[in-house]
């Protein structure tokens, strides 16, 4: 159980939901912008999107070791 009483269950639902929203956003944003650049096959541009796709996931999962969940949303 977490120091505010969520069980571990709640807890693992609470931090898949969150995971999945972030995820979503980072598909929405970068995704977006690298599929769009590979359609004009503007190579400079994919090799940005891509990079910036990375940064995203990366950034993503040192905010998840850190514990920063992305606050306290409703479900």
């Amino acid at each position: 159980m977490s120091e505010d009483g969520e069980s571990d269950d709640d807890f693992e639902r609470r931090v898949r939901l969150l995971a999945a929203r972030r995820a979503q956003e980072i598909v929405l944003r970068e995704g977006a912008a690298l599929a769009l650049s590979a359609r004009d096959l503007d190579e400079d541009a994919i090799a940005a999107d891509s990079q910036l796709l990375a940064i995203a996931i990366a950034q993503a999962i040192v905010d998840a070791y850190a514990g920063n969940l992305g606050g306290d949303e409703d479900e």
